[in-house]
């Protein structure tokens, strides 16, 4: 959970940090022009380089919105850095310094949210989106720099102040006692100083603005006088509350009645006392708060007291009836298992540590992590903790005969956190939670967890989450292992199902799709490179469009066999699910509505989670053939001398020169045609040997084949 799921601001630690993580010059312009001059992708990709004026020590960037244009102002770093982009790519001064959709570019700063998350180990660098991003361009600017909001609200398109209200700091504690203070204090002849509807307006507007929950005004006594409730429709409901006193608000069961004034009489010594703990607030709700109480003084002595309530930090998530034993055991287990997973590479070895790991505090008796056995289709445990396997298969087998839907099953389907209570076990259990292991779309199987109680809300939202992190983890492992790994499985599948893109539209055109490469775009959505044969791209592309799975297309070239596509997809997709439980994609081909798959796995991956995944999802999809392979290991020696057999002597004499004289650096070294003039060649000539040597060198690297 980040910015824009938490509410919680994006430090400017944490946008260096971000900024840092991204890999190349557009990535990080891009980030920076969002989150330092306020753009939104819509509006970038519009933008070109004679939209940029230089005023002053920076410059102003003119933004169109439809019929009308705003602008937007530029520091000079920025400025420098958005000319420095536009001069190393040769940029017409008319054409956009991006040719890409805004969805592209959003995708382009998930990269980056994703590389930053993998730096620093902090997941929540990836919910960071564009919306915060603006969001902290607005506080940079609101809170730091102390900016005119009508100034704020200008350069950065928003339309009305109401907006950037959620991106000012809450209003300190000492300014709001204060105010109020000074607004409430009575005379010494007991006359008040300002009426009570003027305490009920500012008492409002600061309530707005900050965390507080209440603010109250009290006489010498304790009693109330002015109550404003935040959480209240209107602060004259409030009017029966006059002349109670402070103490009927304490929760009784964690209060003494013979300390009436004690929060009074610390606040008259020293001024002011803060403290932490159970209140009724003014609708009677029992809730975990912190309070601050100020002393009101005269010249003889106190006159009144002003009490700011506000809700505990993570209040929220704590039970109902306040932090107990097994609300600090929960949590102390989830956090303290879900760092633990960071040093892990094996989906066995991070399975084994969430069973034990959990199971350590007096939380949960006992757990478990299994999957569907697809043979069988049953329930399967993989690995378990605190209970012997003859007892667990016991208890699965009777959860199994005596319910339509085990909560396991219910979980899978779901996508949720589900349980079950009254169980007919020999165990001494009261209730099982399920607890799906899951990222993105991939279900990695379920952790079951046996405890002697009910568990509430609180305990299932923080599982829930802690299930989405060991299905990340999971995830990451096995990409990693994949990369890692010399010896691999290679699994085949046969797919007819209808709700793949390829399937239905090689079926109803009578045309054949064969894979020539798939590039991650995000974790969401995969690049597909097609080539079509026995078919025109236009239908294709009809279809295409009317497909909810297919973001984008277009022709990349035609050739008189056929044409070369390109498809952005990221909804049903038996390639994208694979990719997703991380498998590496080697060859597929589509024809009459048949598809063939070939996918890579770690050795010591398990097939069960892929076909399982596959199956749940595609159901006119099979495992055909499972087969073993050893990777050869290639030396750099034999990559290089490989290469070298490749390349012309021109060609490797034009990429030596305009590498060591910077042409490939970032900004560049050196111009090409500075290069071309060192080799004593034109630029042209120059352009051809570069690119027809960069293309040896990425065949060699991505396809290690002899060029044609």
């Amino acid at each position: 959970m980040y910015a824009s799921e938490r509410g919680d601001a994006l430090s400017r630690i944490e946008y260096e940090r971000l900024l840092d993580a991204a890999t190349t010059y557009r990535q990080a312009l891009v980030v920076r022009l969002v989150a330092e001059a306020g753009l939104r992708t819509s509006e970038i990709v519009r933008i070109s380089p004679d939209a940029l004026r230089s005023v002053g020590t920076g410059a102003i960037l003119d933004v169109s919105e439809g019929d009308s244009t705003r602008v937007t102002y530029l520091n000079s770093d920025l400025a420098r850095a958005f000319e420095r982009y536009v001069r190393s790519n040769d940029l017409d001064p008319e054409v956009p310094i991006v040719d890409v959709t805004p969805r592209r570019l959003s995708m382009l700063i998930d990269e980056v949210t994703d590389e930053a998350a993998d730096q620093t180990g902090n997941d929540r660098f990836r919910s960071v989106s564009t919306a915060d991003l603006r969001q902290f361009f607005a506080e940079t600017l609101l809170v730091e720099e102390d900016v005119d909001p009508r100034i704020v609200r200008t350069v950065g398109g928003w339309q009305s102040l109401d907006t950037l209200v959620q991106y000012l700091d809450p209003i300190d504690e000492d300014a709001i006692v204060e105010a109020l203070s000074s607004a409430s204090v009575q005379a010494r002849s007991g006359e008040p100083s300002g009426s009570s509807d003027s305490f009920d307006e500012l008492s409002r507007v600061l309530c707005d603005a900050s965390a507080v929950r209440a603010i109250v005004r009290l006489d010498a006594d304790g009693y109330v006088e002015r109550w404003h409730d935040a959480r209240a429709a209107d602060v004259r409901e409030r009017g029966d509350l006059s002349g109670r006193h402070l103490s009927s608000f304490y929760d009784q069961g964690t209060a003494d009645d013979r300390e009436r004034d004690v929060y009074l009489s610390a606040a008259r010594e020293t001024g002011t006392h803060e403290t932490d703990g159970w209140w009724f607030g003014a609708d009677g709700e029992r809730f975990h708060g912190r309070t601050v109480v100020s002393a009101r003084r005269h010249d003889d002595g106190t006159a009144g007291f002003t009490m700011l309530v506000f809700d505990s930090p993570g209040s929220e998530l704590t039970p109902a009836s306040g932090p107990s034993k097994v609300w600090i055991d929960v949590t102390e287990r989830v956090r303290t298992v879900g760092d633990s997973l960071l040093s892990l590479s094996d989906r066995a070895e991070i399975e084994h540590a969430v069973c034990e790991g959990l199971t350590e505090g007096s939380a949960y008796s006992f757990a478990w992590i299994g999957a569907t056995d697809l043979s069988e289709q049953r329930f399967t445990p993989s690995v378990s903790a605190e209970i012997d396997d003859a007892s667990l298969e016991a208890m699965i087998d009777r959860i199994d005969e005596a319910d339509s839907e085990t909560p396991w099953q219910e979980a899978v389907r779901t996508e949720s956190v589900c349980t079950g209570s009254r169980l007919d076990t020999e165990q001494s259990v009261e209730s099982i939670i399920a607890v799906p292991l899951q990222h993105r779309q991939t279900t990695y199987g379920v952790l079951v967890l046996a405890t002697e109680r009910h568990p509430e809300r609180w305990e299932r939202d923080a599982l829930s989450s802690f299930g989405r992190r060991v299905g990340h983890t999971i995830t990451a492992a096995q990409r990693r292992k994949l990369l890692l790994s010399d010896s691999i499985v290679e699994l085949e599948f046969w797919c007819a199902d209808g709700r793949s893109f390829f399937v239905t539209a090689s079926d109803e055109l009578d045309c054949r799709f064969a894979l020539e490469s798939i590039v991650p775009v995000s974790e969401s959505a995969l690049l597909f490179f097609v080539t079509l044969s026995g078919g025109d791209p236009a239908p294709v592309f009809d279809r295409a469009a009317e497909h909810r799975g297919v973001d984008e297309f277009r022709l990349v070239e035609s050739h008189e066999d056929g044409a070369l596509l390109e498809f952005v997809v990221s909804g049903d997709s038996p390639l994208l699910t694979l990719t997703a439980y991380g498998g590496t994609i080697t060859d597929a081909t589509f024809e009459s509505g048949e598809g063939t798959l070939l996918a890579e796995i770690a050795r010591d991956a398990d097939p069960r989670t892929f076909v399982e995944g596959l199956e749940t999802a595609f159901p006119r999809i099979e495992l055909v053939g499972k087969t073993e392979i050893e990777r050869p290991v290639r030396t750099v020696r034999e990559f290089r001398e490989g290469v070298d057999d490749r390349l012309t002597d021109r060609q490797e004499s034009c990429l030596q020169a305009a590498y060591y004289g910077g042409y490939f650096d970032w900004p560049r070294g050196s111009t090409a045609e500075e290069v071309a003039d060192s080799m004593g060649v034109s630029s042209p000539t120059l352009h051809n040997h570069l690119r027809k040597g960069q293309h040896v060198l990425m065949q060699a690297f991505f396809e290690g084949s002899e060029p044609e």
